[in-house]
């Protein structure tokens, strides 16, 4: 069994602290399975630019995948215009998203250029037939009959609503008074993007913390209902699993923060078929006196420690990370540190391969660990950088983290000595001006994946009062000193960044796809690894925080569009082709 006191099993069960800066596009999944009624739901709107480019992008995408995938492209564009007669596909088009109950609805706001041709040879063919009502000639009855494929109503002709048809399940979802949404749509998008997922939750509504707790009990039942589905994995132990279901329920509640506190989330889309690259810019702004604004508050407020150290340039990886913790981050961080002690030390226990002197150690030396990390959170701070990079000489690998218990941490480092993890262990090495150096060996077998990463298995650590320090690598013990005179220069970042990713999927994918959860299609692996090594591996994520404000953006190259391609062409092949 592998260790879960190794670099492997934590990055395995251990989420980033920010997960609050994914989950401002995640959330756009997330709010389609949420619970019971909601008496003033979120208004949730998913708009294009216009519905040509959707057959355009599929095909595109479907060629950038594996010879076998690119005749899928010429597939997917002909299903989705089939979809598409009738339809004016040079206008915007909508869909909204319902979620006063469970489940989730849609409203599609769909611009029609034949309304005979959209009715007889569109939604009849796909099997929703379709009547016009006597009493309302705007109003149409979709469906209403056995093995219809959908069942509700649609409004076309209303003087409002211009060329558009209006579906929803519910007729009361398709009232008159809905509006020809293309200007708007338009507007949004500046034309600049393809597309844009928006939540808006009204600041001046009436009963606003009222609301706010209807919103959040509302993923309450759905979350409870999520977890008790989970089941232990294969060579799991009990504390694994019961860490592994906190982690879940934890997203969870942050998801139903997203939903209910938010007063604006927005994520722009663009897919830039030239370049082979996609951009997300995403803005999100937190309701009046909610634990969502208070939260943003702290953030970007004061400079990381680590301002002054320059950013890579054309890195491996580039990270940094400025974030302070309110009292609700802070316990949810507590809690996780204190389940992942217990699931780390079952996992000890249950090691056959270790000698009881070794699960002994192992368990002092997890313990005084977390000791030092809950130190570490109650400070109310993650402030930290890491930097990879290649060069002629090798790669070299840097980083720090900002931590009010350096001694702690040596204590706990010296811990580590008599276990699996550690195969080389040599105290004061070195010195650099006050601070002693030490070299420590991790263990290739347990550590296979972080020594890949960073090109090897020894490395550098340096530890003050305040800070960690550690350099890996040619010239390693040069590289860690630079870093550290560096502190008092001049800052390379802004305040308002809070945390920012440079990376090359390829280069760091052979030494994480394995720590991905367990799957049953293990195709999905092998797709992402031959995406990543035959295009472009970038990613670069950014977000920072003004006036209790945060913007972000994210760009992506033609090897993550390439999975995406291929996972599109496999659904293709297996069920539209032939």
């Amino acid at each position: 069994m592998q260790s879960l006191e190794s670099y492997g099993a934590y990055g395995r069960y251990f989420r980033r602290p920010e997960r609050l800066i994914g989950q401002i596009i995640a959330i756009a999944a997330a709010v389609l399975a949420v619970g019971s009624a909601v008496a003033a739901p979120p208004q949730i709107e998913l708009s294009i630019a216009d519905t040509d480019r959707a057959g355009r992008y599929a095909r595109h995408l479907a060629e950038l995948g594996a010879e076998i995938d690119r005749p899928q492209g010429e597939v997917l564009q002909q299903f989705i215009d089939i979809f598409l007669i009738g339809v004016d596909t040079a206008k915007p088009a909508r869909a909204d998203l319902i979620t006063d109950e469970a489940p989730t609805r849609y409203r599609l706001h769909v611009p029609v250029k034949d309304i005979r041709d959209f009715r007889t040879q569109n939604l009849k063919p796909v099997g929703i037939p379709s009547s016009q009502s006597f009493r309302d000639r705007e109003l149409f009855k979709l469906g209403g009959r056995r093995g219809a494929a959908f069942d509700g109503w649609m409004r076309y002709g209303n003087p409002a609503g211009g060329e558009y048809a209006f579906i929803a399940e519910k007729q009361d979802e398709v009232p008159a008074t809905l509006a020809d949404p293309s200007d708007e749509i338009r507007k949004k998008l500046n034309g600049q993007y393809d597309a844009v997922f928006s939540l808006t939750n009204d600041p001046t509504e009436e009963g606003l913390e009222q609301a706010v707790q209807e919103r959040l009990g509302r993923y309450l039942a759905e979350r409870d209902e999520a977890i008790e589905a989970l089941k232990p994995a294969k060579g799991e132990t009990p504390e694994e699993f019961e860490y592994r279901k906190m982690l879940a329920s934890h997203q969870f509640d942050d998801y139903a923060m997203l939903y209910a506190e938010s007063k604006l989330l927005e994520a722009f889309s663009k897919l830039d078929i030239e370049n082979n690259s996609a951009r997300v810019d995403a803005s999100l702004e937190a309701l009046p006196s909610t634990r969502l604004e208070g939260m943003m508050r702290l953030l970007g407020q004061s400079a990381s420690r680590f301002a002054a150290v320059p950013l890579g340039s054309n890195p491996v990886l580039s990270g940094r990370v400025n974030i302070k913790l309110d009292q609700y981050r802070t316990d949810q961080f507590l809690a996780q540190l204190r389940a992942w002690r217990a699931a780390t030390i079952s996992g000890i226990k249950a090691d056959q391969d270790r000698t009881a002197e070794e699960k002994t150690s192992g368990e002092d030396a997890v313990s005084r660990l977390v000791d030092s990390m809950r130190k570490v959170v109650v400070a109310g701070s993650l402030d930290g950088f890491l930097e990879i990079a290649d060069s002629t000489a090798g790669r070299q690998t840097f980083g720090g983290i900002h931590v009010p218990n350096g001694e702690d941490f040596f204590e706990a480092l010296k811990a580590f000595e008599n276990t699996k993890s550690i195969s080389k262990l040599e105290l004061n090495v070195d010195k650099i001006g006050e601070l002693d150096v030490h070299r420590v060996g991790v263990s290739e077998g347990m550590f296979s994946d972080l020594v890949t990463l960073a090109g090897t298995s020894e490395m550098l650590v340096a530890i003050a009062p305040d800070t960690l320090w550690m350099a890996a690598g040619p010239d390693a013990r040069n590289t860690l000193e630079q870093t550290i005179n560096q502190l008092d220069g001049e800052a390379a970042i802004a305040d308002e960044l809070v945390f920012r990713l440079d990376a090359k999927l390829a280069t760091i994918a052979d030494a994480v796809i394995n720590q991905l959860p367990e799957t049953d299609d293990p195709a999905i692996r092998q797709m992402i690894k031959a995406a990543l090594a035959t295009g472009n591996d970038s990613l670069f994520l950014n977000f920072s925080v003004e006036d209790a404000k945060m913007t972000g953006e994210m760009e992506i190259k033609s090897g993550i569009l390439g999975f995406i391609g291929r996972y599109i062409a496999r659904f293709s092949r297996e069920n539209l082709d032939g």
